[in-house]
């Protein structure tokens, strides 16, 4: 496997030839480790082309190669060689002397939806270029989500093909190597270590069903509505917690994976899926759902420290979890990452603000197994500040903005960049040290904004949220960029009238939306959807396919407004 210093040296010789033409690069790559391992220092000192890049670790040093030829002029807007754009200089104008220090720790994107092979690794690649540094991959193999791309699942034009989990598995470890080629930070598994150690699988069409529990583990499966059974699906499922073999069985799988897989550097310990499926038996209703939880948690840290296993553990507070320990607390906060998921939150609107916080003085109570997810920020605000009153750690949130809200809510992907914006932003004031992205990995239609202000707003920049978008919109549509702009306002300010998203969604106005289907017809006879640049050419070939899909939706939209077949 190849060394991450080893790839910036051949990333910074491959760009600075595409730069300035010259094959000796007389700039010098510096390992100097300090601070946090997580934590990214940087400091450039390159005059006329000539000097040193420097490093507190490996991923810092990458990271420094691309922010070098980003002061440069250069622009990496999307996943893939097609989504740079390239300056060209002379050497003795290739000046950058400047420090970075990212104003948050954690800065990734996690896999969900779909995913293939290539998508995967053409993410990874492209993260260090726009500042971030970790990638999570979901589950011990990935394999519910390749699964997904691979059998056509759900696809309307591709006919279902087998598929097999040992396939997943080859995918798996070819991400794994360009995570550690990139040198980011890899996040490993989350759920599944409830059923998983008991040699049920958890997720994809071969999962586990009722006939195939064993006996013997009937006593370890969660009482729910009186029966010991797999709740929903074995990912679902949670288990006697009061039970100490249970507990045994959840944290002696830890250990075992964790010997077996020294690759990862941070691994996510979460229980089953869902809410309102946790044991109802007299024992396990003694302690809250979160108080077993951290009692797992020490136990667990006792086995790792046994073993000389010094691996990171990141614990999800989510759906029943929200509900802070009160009777147990973390022993060694050192060892341990919080992780706080507001997954049925509100994405039109940011989340982490100075006014949320302030509202954010009660919310209801735990009720065992008759919880709902909070109704207003401030409640949601509200869970976290006693986490954080109990538990003192590192900690980031698992967000949810680009899982699905740019299909059907407001997909110019306008809106949704602006929450981004003030969400990143506002990290630092809710106590949270940066953020893990749960996200589809094809999110580049229309733009790639969504994903570009995130990196931005993590890394530090303090730029206003226009600055970023002129700089993401006129790297990705060149001298065509303030129409594109002005398209996708409007596009945003429609998805978001009363006509499209009303308080009653019964009660659009056909007028309105056939004015609108000019409007779009008129801005693509406008544009020119082509460049001779074959990253701009690219973004305007991606425009042109969403701006026909508009057009269709809201022409379906208009004939069933207008009551017609």
């Amino acid at each position: 496997m190849m060394k991450t210093i080893d790839y910036a040296k051949n990333e910074l010789k491959k760009y600075y030839k595409s730069v300035t033409g010259c094959d000796d690069v007389p700039i010098r790559l510096v390992v100097k480790k300090e601070g946090n391992e997580f934590d990214d220092l940087i400091d450039i000192n390159v005059v006329k082309g000539e000097g040193e890049i420097k490093g507190s670790n490996e991923r810092a040093v990458l990271i420094g190669v691309y922010k070098y030829f980003y002061e440069l002029g250069c622009r990496f807007i999307r996943p893939g060689k097609d989504g740079e754009i390239i300056v060209k200089r002379d050497a003795g104008g290739c000046t950058v002397v400047k420090s970075y220090k990212p104003e948050y720790r954690y800065r990734g994107i996690c896999s969900e939806g779909a995913i293939s092979e290539e998508n995967v690794k053409d993410m990874v690649e492209w993260l260090p270029k726009i500042g971030m540094n970790s990638y999570f991959v979901q589950f011990v193999d990935g394999h519910l989500f390749f699964e997904k791309w691979y059998a056509h699942k759900e696809s309307s034009i591709l006919k279902p093909e087998e598929y097999s989990v040992a396939e997943s598995r080859k995918h798996y470890a070819a991400v794994v190597e360009t995570i550690k080629r990139c040198g980011l930070i890899f996040q490993a598994v989350g759920h599944g270590w409830t059923t998983e150690p008991l040699g049920y699988i958890t997720y994809g069409d071969t999962c586990s069903k009722e006939e195939d529990i064993l006996p013997e583990h009937r006593e370890l499966f969660a009482e729910v509505n009186g029966k010991r059974t797999f709740f929903e699906s074995p990912g679902n499922t949670q288990l006697c917690y009061s039970n100490p073999k249970a507990r045994d069985t959840i944290t002696d799988g830890i250990v075992n994976y964790l010997k077996n897989n020294p690759q990862v550097d941070v691994l996510h310990f979460w229980l089953a899926d869902s809410m309102n499926n946790h044991c109802e038996c007299e024992n396990c209703k003694k302690l809250l759902p979160s108080e077993w939880y951290v009692t797992m948690l020490n136990e667990l840290d006792a086995k790792l420290t046994e073993a000389g296993i010094n691996t990171k553990i990141v614990f999800l507070i989510y759906c029943d979890l929200l509900f802070a320990p009160q009777k147990v607390t973390i022993k060694n906060p050192n060892r341990f990452i919080m992780m706080y998921a507001p997954i049925a939150r509100d994405f039109y609107h940011p989340l982490f603000t100075g006014e949320n916080l302030k509202s954010a003085n009660d919310a209801p109570e735990f009720a065992h197994n008759h919880n709902s997810h909070p109704k207003t920020p401030g409640q949601y605000l509200y869970y976290l500040k006693e986490w954080q009153k109990k538990v003192k750690c590192d900690s980031f949130v698992f967000d949810y903005h680009l899982m699905t809200f740019l299909y059907g809510n407001e997909p110019s992907g306008i809106r949704l960049s602006r929450t981004i914006y003030d969400d990143m932003k506002g990290l630092r004031l809710s106590g949270l040290n940066g953020e893990v992205s749960c996200q589809l990995q094809r999110t580049f239609i229309p733009t790639s904004l969504p994903n570009y202000v995130m990196a931005e707003r993590l890394f530090g920049s303090e730029r206003t949220f226009e600055q970023i978008e002129d700089e993401n919109l006129s790297a990705s549509f060149g001298k065509q960029w303030i129409k594109v702009k002005n398209f996708l306002h409007e596009l945003e300010n429609f998805y978001l009238s009363d006509c499209v998203k009303g308080k009653d969604e019964r009660k659009k106005d056909p007028s309105q939306i056939a004015g609108f289907v000019k409007k779009i017809k008129s801005f693509a006879n406008e544009i020119e959807f082509k460049d001779d640049n074959l990253t701009v050419n690219l973004s305007l070939y991606n425009l042109k396919y969403f701006v026909d899909l508009q057009i269709k939706f809201f022409e379906t939209l208009l004939l069933k407004e207008e009551d017609k077949d």
